[in-house]
C-alpha cells in the first residue's frame, strides 16, 4: 500500500512539474494586434507590440491591471515592463507582419517569460518609490544606495541605478549611464535611461526657445548654461539667473529697486527671487563652491541673499552657509554681521 502511495505521489509530482514550471519560465509565441484604428504605421506597430508583451506576461499567470490597454503607450509600456510580476526576458524576437487584409496591424513575439519571486530588495525599491512621492528623498537615497551596493538581484540593481539618476541622486548622470551600460548591457533600463536623457536634452532645447536668448553659450554645468549676455539659464526650471550678484551690501527696498532696474540681456522683467528658488541653487554637498551653490556658473560675493516675500518690517532672505531661509529687517544691510546681496532672476515664479 505504501509503495502504491509513493508511486502515485511521484506520478503526481511528474505531472505537476510542467505546471509548476509555468510560474518560473515559459516559452511564448504570441500574436500582437493593434486596436484596429488605423493611424500611423509606427503607432499601430507600437500598439501591436504592446499588446503582444501584455499577452506574453499574462501567459506566466500574471494578471495585469484591466486599465492597462494599448492606449497611452509610454505609460502602459512602462507598467508592463517594470511593474508586472513577470518579465519578458531580453533576446526575444519580434516578427513584423504588417497590415492584414482586415486592416489590423500584426506582429509575432517569440521569446521567454519569467515569473518573478519578489525579493526583499524589490520590496525595498517599491518602498523607496513611495518615499519619493512623499518628498522623503534622503531616506529613499539611502535605500537605493544600499540596493546598488549589496543586492544580488541584477534586475533590481539595474532599476535602482536607473532611479538613482532620474531622482537626482548623482552629480554625474552621464557616468552613471555608462556604468549601467557596462554592468548590465542587456537590461531594459539602459534604453530607458538613454530615452530619459534624450527627453531631457529636447526639454532643454525647448526651454531655451521658450525663455529667450541668453547669448552665445559659453559654458555648461549640469542643468545650467552660461550665455555671453551675463545670464545663466537653469534648464531644469526655465529660470534665467544673473551671472553674478549686485556685489555690495544692500537693504530689501534697494534690492527690489535693483532688480526692477536690471537690464542685462535687454530684458526688463528681472525680479527678486523667491526663497524656494534660492533654495534650488543650494547643494550642501558642493563644498568646493562658494556658499555651496549648485553651480559654479553663478558667482556670489555674499552667502546671504534677499528673497521676495515681506511682512511688515520684515523680509525674506536665504542663508547659504546654513541652507535655510530666515527673516531680516527690510532696511538692514547687516554690515556688521554678514552682508545681504541680491541675485536677480526672471521667468518662472
Amino acid at each position: 500500500m505504501k509503495k502504491t502511495l509513493f508511486v502515485l505521489s511521484l506520478l503526481c509530482l511528474v505531472l505537476l512539474l510542467p505546471i509548476m514550471g509555468v510560474s518560473e519560465m515559459i516559452d511564448v509565441r504570441i500574436k500582437g494586434i493593434d486596436d484596429g484604428v488605423k493611424t500611423t504605421k509606427q503607432n499601430d506597430y507600437q500598439e501591436a507590440v504592446l499588446f503582444a508583451k501584455r499577452e506574453a506576461i499574462e501567459r506566466a499567470g500574471v494578471k495585469i491591471k484591466a486599465t492597462t490597454t494599448v492606449k497611452d503607450l509610454v505609460i502602459n509600456s512602462d507598467y508592463i515592463e517594470s511593474e508586472a510580476e513577470a518579465i519578458l526576458l531580453p533576446g526575444y524576437t519580434l516578427v513584423d507582419i504588417g497590415y492584414t487584409a482586415g486592416g489590423t496591424y500584426q506582429v509575432v513575439l517569440v521569446g521567454k517569460v519569467k515569473a518573478m519571486a519578489e525579493g526583499i530588495d524589490t520590496k525595498e525599491l517599491r518602498y523607496a518609490k513611495s518615499l519619493i512621492t512623499r518628498g522623503e528623498k534622503a531616506e529613499a537615497e539611502k535605500i537605493i544606495a544600499d540596493i546598488i551596493a549589496n543586492s544580488k538581484d541584477e534586475n533590481t540593481i539595474a532599476e535602482a541605478m536607473y532611479c538613482h539618476v532620474i531622482w537626482g541622486f548623482t552629480s554625474n548622470p552621464t557616468e552613471s549611464l555608462e556604468k549601467l551600460k557596462a554592468y548590465y548591457p542587456e537590461s531594459r533600463y539602459v534604453g530607458r535611461l538613454e530615452a530619459y536623457f534624450d527627453e531631457k536634452r529636447k526639454e532643454r532645447e525647448r526651454i531655451i526657445v521658450q525663455y529667450g536668448d541668453i547669448g552665445v553659450i559659453c559654458e555648461k554645468d549640469g542643468d545650467f548654461i552660461a550665455g555671453g549676455k551675463g545670464i545663466v539659464l537653469d534648464t531644469n526650471t526655465g529660470l534665467m539667473w544673473a551671472a553674478q550678484d549686485n556685489g555690495s551690501s544692500i537693504n530689501w527696498r534697494e534690492a527690489y529697486s535693483y532688480c526692477e532696474n536690471y537690464r542685462v540681456g535687454g530684458y526688463t522683467d528681472w525680479r527678486l527671487p523667491t526663497a524656494r528658488e534660492l533654495f534650488r541653487l543650494y547643494d550642501k554637498e558642493r563644498k568646493d563652491l562658494p556658499c555651496c551653490l549648485l553651480t559654479g556658473l553663478i558667482h556670489v560675493r555674499s552667502c546671504r541673499l534677499w528673497a521676495s516675500r515681506m511682512e511688515g518690517p520684515w523680509a525674506d532672505a536665504f542663508d547659504y552657509t546654513e541652507g535655510k531661509r530666515y527673516w531680516s529687517k527690510k532696511y538692514r544691510r547687516e554690515h556688521y554681521i554678514v552682508p545681504l546681496h541680491v541675485l536677480p532672476v526672471r521667468g518662472g515664479k
